[in-house]
C-alpha cells in the first residue's frame, strides 16, 4: 500500500515537471520518449529519497545504497560479522549532481535544495579540522549513531579514486570548507619534497596554507635514447594510483578556476603529465 501511495505521487509529481518544462521551454520539442526518461529520472530519486531519509529521520544522510524488496539501506559486513548501515559522501556525488540536474529540467528547487541540504549538513558535522571529510575509500558515517566509522582498522586513511566531488555545488553551500578541502587534499596525499604521490592521506596531516607555495621540479619520469620512458627504481614508491591523481588534478583545477591563481593548475598539469611521460610510446 505505501509503495502504491508512493508511486501515486511520483505519477502526479511527474505530471507538474512536464507542465513546469512545456511553460519554460516552449521552443522546445519533447517527444513521449523524453517524458518517459523523465519519469523514470523522478520517479528513482523519489524512491531513493524517500526510502534514504526514513531509515534514520535524524539526520538528512541518504545510505549509499537502498534495497528495492525490503527498502533498508545497504550495510557493510565486517569480518567479524558485524553489519553496519553507511553513508559515505563521495560515492554519492553524481547522486547530487542528478539532483540539481532535475531541478534544472523540472524548474522546481525541490531536489537542489536536497542536494544543498544533505551537503551542508555533511560539511558542517563531519570535517576533520585539517581540512580533510570523512569519506572515501576508508571512511564512512554509521546511519545508526551518526559517528564515522573506519572500514578497516580504528584509523582507515582518506582515500579518493575517481570520485570527482562536486565541487560547483560545494563551493555554494560551503565556500571556505571547500576550498579548505581542496588544498588539503593535496597535502595530505602529494610529497612536494620528492613529488611522489599516496593514494592514503592522513587525517592528521597538519593544514598548509601555502600548499602550492613550492617551485614546480622538473619531470620525474625521463626518456632513454629510444624515447622510451625510464621508470624510477623504487617504483611503484608510494602507490600512486592514477585513479587517485585524477582526484588531486580536478581539485587543483578547479580551485584555478574558482580562485584565478593559475598555480593549482600549474601542479595539476605537472602530476598528470608524469602520468602521460609513463605510458608506452606504442600502446599508451
Amino acid at each position: 500500500m505505501k509503495k502504491l501511495m508512493l508511486f501515486s505521487f511520483v505519477l502526479v509529481l511527474s505530471f507538474l515537471s512536464f507542465n513546469q518544462i512545456n511553460a519554460n521551454s516552449t521552443s522546445i520539442t519533447y517527444l513521449d520518449s523524453d517524458y518517459d526518461r523523465l519519469h523514470a529520472v523522478i520517479s528513482h530519486v523519489e524512491n531513493v529519497l524517500h526510502y534514504g531519509h526514513a531509515y534514520n529521520e535524524e539526520t538528512p544522510l541518504l545510505p549509499d545504497a537502498i534495497n528495492t524488496l525490503t527498502g533498508e539501506p545497504a550495510r557493510w559486513v565486517f569480518p567479524n560479522r558485524a553489519s553496519v548501515p553507511y553513508a559515505d559522501l563521495a560515492n554519492q556525488q553524481n547522486f547530487f549532481r542528478t539532483l540539481v540536474g532535475l531541478s534544472k529540467v523540472t524548474g522546481s528547487d525541490k531536489y537542489e535544495n536536497e542536494a544543498k541540504s544533505i551537503l551542508g549538513y555533511f560539511m558542517d558535522n563531519y570535517q576533520n579540522p585539517n581540512g580533510l571529510f570523512y569519506w572515501g575509500g576508508h571512511r564512512t558515517i554509521n546511519l545508526d549513531n551518526l559517528e564515522v566509522q573506519s572500514t578497516e582498522g580504528p584509523n582507515g586513511p582518506h582515500e579518493l579514486k575517481n570520485m570527482m566531488p562536486y565541487y560547483d555545488l560545494m563551493l555554494a553551500v560551503d565556500e571556505a570548507a571547500t576550498v579548505r578541502f581542496m588544498k588539503q587534499l593535496w597535502t595530505a596525499h602529494f610529497y612536494f619534497d620528492t613529488t611522489d604521490m599516496n593514494r592514503h592521506g592522513s587525517y592528521s596531516t597538519g593544514f598548509d596554507v601555502n600548499v602550492f607555495g613550492q617551485t614546480i621540479p622538473e619531470d620525474v619520469i625521463q626518456m632513454d635514447e629510444l624515447g622510451n620512458p625510464i621508470i624510477p627504481q623504487d617504483s611503484p614508491g608510494l602507490l600512486p594510483f592514477v585513479n587517485s591523481a585524477t582526484d588531486l588534478a580536478y581539485a587543483a583545477f578547479t580551485l584555478s578556476d574558482y580562485t584565478g591563481d593559475p598555480i593549482p593548475r600549474e601542479w595539476a598539469e605537472y602530476l598528470m603529465r608524469q602520468y602521460n611521460l609513463a605510458s608506452n610510446p606504442v600502446t599508451g
